[in-house]
This record gives structure tokens, sequence and C-alpha cells, in this order.
């Protein structure tokens, strides 16, 4: 079970401000039963998406979307300085070596890691630097089909899609500030988590690993001899699974997790010895879970903190205790907002 989650932010005295939210559960276990009309999973998606935005009645009708990130590719390149035209050419030839798929079937875009370019969009129209040495290339792609797939989706509702990107990007944008200089994001999704690395506010490394929060509720489940349900609920309770000394209970998955991030950060460090990864933020709805940001910090002795994607976002007085309790869960679906309120700024 996942969730698909929607922000409508405005902007009010200069700043985002909420006007409105919502989720859907997304639940295939019914789909076959006559009450879903044997739906496929991507017409039950259409159906409770469009009935989640019917309920919300957005003032606005453009929508920003976000597919997962194991749904497309993201990485680094370094190509050696050249021309603008000549750049065009050589950034698709090189994609070639990463994207099993021929570049037909294949929405590709690109961005160079520069100050002047764009830090979680990538936009082809940045200026190349004009500094000497190899160029640096944060390489996007993404499959037709998949693209077209949540096309079908936002074309099911009212509104009308503006922009998709990966996730990697939108929470990104939520969670990292100005300050920020060199972190790792670890967003535990429902059924993937993604590892995101951000220098100076670029993306500099990204993967995308097959274990998420449904795993760690089936451990918790399974060791406690409860339903998956209860199981679920208990993992965001007040409990400790994760420090406690009188916990036996191992989670393979958080194990996982913690030791690609760490893989992560030494071959970080190997290729860029002059940095260091100052913090590790935890997104995704697993990052509710109590001790998960102790557990962290002690595996990869790093300071580590749960995000708030929030921070830059005003809303009514009346909301000051249900946002917090959204918390990271959020962080996606803030992420894309903000995009949302970028573009009208720019506008």
């Amino acid at each position: 079970m996942s969730h698909v989650k929607a922000v409508e932010l405005t902007v009010k005295n200069n700043q985002p401000y909420l006007l409105n939210y919502g989720e859907v559960l997304v639940d295939f276990s019914g789909i076959q039963d006559n009450t879903a009309q044997s739906q496929t999973p991507d017409e039950r998606i259409q159906t409770l998406l469009a009935a989640l935005i019917q309920q919300m009645k957005p003032k606005s009708n453009g929508a920003y979307v976000a597919m997962p990130g194991f749904s497309g590719l993201i990485t680094l390149i370094e190509l050696p300085k050249m021309s603008k035209a000549e750049l065009e050419n050589a950034v698709r030839f090189e994609a070639q070596r990463y994207i099993p798929s021929p570049l037909d079937e294949v929405v590709l875009s690109w961005d160079i890691v520069s100050e002047e370019s764009s830090k979680v969009q990538p936009d082809k129209s940045i200026q190349i630097p004009s500094a000497s040495g190899n160029i640096e290339i944060l390489l996007v792609a993404a499959l037709h089909k998949e693209v077209e797939k949540y096309e079908r989706y936002v074309a099911a509702t009212s509104l009308k899609m503006e922009t998709l990107e990966l996730e990697t990007f939108s929470v990104a944008r939520s969670l990292v500030s100005p300050d920020d200089k060199t972190l790792l994001i670890v967003d535990i999704g429902s059924r993937s988590t993604n590892l995101v690395l951000v220098e100076n506010g670029f993306i500099k490394i990204n993967r995308n690993l097959n274990a998420g929060g449904h795993e760690i509720t089936t451990t918790l489940s399974e060791a406690l001899n409860i339903s998956w349900e209860r199981a679920d609920m208990i993992k965001s309770g007040e409990k400790d699974f994760l420090n406690n000394r009188e916990s036996t209970i191992v989670f393979p998955s958080l194990e996982l997790i913690a030791n690609e991030s760490r893989r992560m950060l030494v071959a970080f460090k190997e290729k860029h010895p002059e940095s260091n990864v100052d913090h590790i933020v935890l997104s995704g709805g697993t990052s509710k879970m109590v001790g998960i940001d102790t557990y962290f910090a002690k595996a990869l002795d790093i300071s580590t903190s749960i995000g708030d994607p929030w921070i830059r976002v005003n809303y009514d007085e009346k909301l000051e205790n249900v946002v917090p309790r959204l918390g990271a869960a959020y962080s996606v679906a803030v992420g894309l907002a903000l995009a949302g309120i970028e573009a009208y700024e720019r506008s």
C-alpha cells in the first residue's frame, strides 16, 4: 500500500502559503473484486486520483507531478569543455552508455552542474561555464511509456499537467536550504528508497534501492506476530524498536539502506577528498518511526535529522497542530508545489 499526496500553495505576503492538501491510500488488493469493477492498477490510480482532486477542489488547474525515482535515471557525467552545439550532440552520444533503451524511446534532459545552472530542475537553456577543464552534466532520462502513463493519470482529473519530474528533484527542492553545503537525503518510500547526495544545492549522486517502508512493516508484523495493518500503525507509534536494548528485532531493509548509504558516502569521499558530507536528512513516511534518526546517526557516524518540507511554507494558525504531524511524508508533494510557486514568480 502507498499514498498519493497533493499540496496546493499560493503566495501570501511574498511567501508560499498553504491553501490545501490531501492524500489517498492506493491499495490494489481489491482491484479484482466487483467493488473495484475489475480495474487494472493504472485504472485504479486514475479513479482514486480523480476522487482526491474532486474532494480537494483546488483553485488552480495546473498540476506539477512527480514519478518515482526508480522510473527514471539520474546520473552525473563528465565531458570536455566544448561549444553548446557540440555539447548537445555529445550528451546524446554519451547517454547511450547509461540508458539501455533506444534514445527515441526516452525523454532525455540534461543540465550543466555550475553556479549558473538550475539547482533542482534540469534546464537545457543554461549557458556553458567559461572555466577550463571538464564539464559536469546531470543527465535525466525516463521512458516515453512511463511519462505517458502519468499523463493519463492527470488527464483523468480536472487538472492540466504543467511539469513531470522525478521525485528526486521534488524532495531536494523541499528539503535543501541555501545554507546547506553537502548532505545526504535518505527518502524512504513505501516500496523503494531514494538516496540523494546534494552538494551546494546541486544533486551529485542519486541511487534507488528496492527496499522501503513496506518491508519494514512486514518485519515488524512477523516479529510481533500481528497483522500487517496493526504493525503499520505501531511503526509510527511512540515505541523505539531501533535503539531500545530490550528489542531484539532486526530490520534487514534498514540495514540495507544504511549500508548502501555508507558505500555511497565512501565513494563520494574518494572522488572528492576535499568535500565532507555534513548532515543526513531523512524523508518519507517511515521517517516518523521513533528513533530512526538516532539509528542512522549511529550507523553512519554523521549527524542526522528528520526533514521538514514545511519550513518555507506559511499556513493558517488553525493548522499549527496538523502540519507538523504531516511531516516529511509530504516532502515530494511540497517540493512539487514549490516548483509551481517558482514558476509563478518567474512569470
